[in-house]
């Protein structure tokens, strides 16, 4: 093809979370691989919407109202039409109900699907929903073995649309030590104070409420540990409430939604999430990125995701009590904090480095592309992520 390609991302609004940190990701290096990148948002633009534009991509928004709103079709299809993308690619099974509808009518070459959490258990109408949409996609990809195995269980997709692809970021980014000094004083945490600290959207599903109450069952001292909390949402002003009950307010830190948490994760000596469902979390990736050793729930991905032993601990998720106790074992154990935070930014580098992810993608889209045209396909890039069509 003599022009770029067109990728079209699809999602809600490119609001604050580890799906738009993706999204972003895939722009970035989309334009690197030499595509034309737009973002279509459903809801808002969201926060995110003057970075993903500072990188290259027109981002486009159809103001969806709440609830089931079929016209939207119509109007996603008119703006296709404009538009006039060589690849879509929507994110989360309710953008691809619209967006994949819409880009059948307006003759889209290649709709691609990528699933980052599972939504298919709460009710038979959200399972046919899904089927009805998947019947769309000429991909359907999901971000952890995990989603797939609900894909399979609950038939929303054919297998020859199925693949795992691995989320990824840029491993390389640091943080300098004056800018975490600086930190640490406008926090009022001491040099020698070990930080425990976790990175998510401030929602009943990230159960943050679980590391409170473990946080306030470790024994304070002179050298007591301090809670960081990177992230907003809608539960904060309950959070700020719990940790004044519970009587650790002066030593937890709530420092809202940053676009680039690297500095604070940085201060941290021990990362934590306490989700109880995940995919594959971004988080756990960027922890590892800055070595850092990390304690999770044990669903959803993160089984498949962490080593139990070598690059995390697992502990069942809503212990509080199981939780506290593998936050001080870690504290006394230095040389067990390193290794996993050795182990585990060994594993980022090699698995989940975003090159690899944006790259896996590219061939993707190329290749359905050639194949809608009826070109012979372009071989495949040589990749080590996690792909499963079993």
């Amino acid at each position: 093809m003599t022009e770029p390609l067109h990728v079209m991302h699809v999602t809600l609004s490119l609001d604050m979370g580890g799906l738009e940190q993706v999204i972003l990701h895939l722009v970035r290096e989309g334009r690197k691989l030499g595509q034309r990148v737009s973002v279509l948002c459903l809801e808002k633009t969201g926060r995110l919407a003057a970075e993903a534009q500072s990188l290259g991509a027109e981002v486009h928004c159809v103001d969806k109202q709440p609830g089931y709103t079929p016209k939207l079709v119509s109007t996603i299809q008119q703006l296709l039409h404009a538009q006039s993308p060589d690849v879509l690619h929507t994110h989360q099974i309710g953008v691809l109900l619209y967006a994949g509808a819409a880009a059948r009518r307006a003759g889209v070459p290649v709709v691609v699907h990528t699933e980052h959490g599972k939504h298919y258990d709460s009710s038979m109408r959200h399972r046919w929903l899904a089927w009805w949409a998947a019947r769309n996609a000429k991909a359907f990809y999901c971000v952890s073995n995990d989603i797939l195995n609900a894909v399979k269980k609950y038939k929303i997709a054919p297998e020859p649309k199925w693949a795992v692809i691995d989320n990824g970021i840029d491993t390389t980014k640091t943080a300098n030590p004056s800018q975490i000094q600086q930190l640490r004083d406008s926090l009022k945490i001491l040099h020698y104070a070990p930080v425990i600290g976790t990175v998510g959207r401030l929602a009943e599903i990230k159960a943050q409420d679980v590391l409170l109450k473990a946080f306030a069952r470790l024994p304070a001292s002179e050298n007591s540990p301090h809670l960081l909390v990177v992230g907003g949402g809608p539960l904060e002003s309950d959070l700020r409430q719990l940790a004044r009950t519970l009587g650790i307010d002066a030593r937890t830190h709530f420092v809202g939604f940053q676009p680039d948490p690297t500095p604070y994760l940085a201060m941290m000596t021990v990362f934590a999430l306490t989700s109880k469902s995940e995919g594959h979390p971004l988080s756990v990736l960027e922890a590892w990125a800055q070595s850092l050793p990390v304690v999770a729930s044990r669903v959803g991905g993160l089984p498949d995701l962490i080593s139990e032993g070598e690059t995390g601990i697992l502990f069942d998720s809503g212990n509080d009590a199981e939780l506290a106790a593998c936050l001080l074992r870690l504290l006394h154990d230095d040389a067990k904090r390193e290794q996993l935070g050795r182990n585990g930014k060994a594993c980022v580098q090699s698995r989940f480095e975003v090159t690899r992810m944006a790259a896996n993608y590219h061939q993707r889209y190329l290749n359905l592309r050639s194949e809608k045209s009826g070109q012979r396909p372009r071989a495949k890039l040589t990749l080590t992520t996690i792909e499963s069509k079993a």
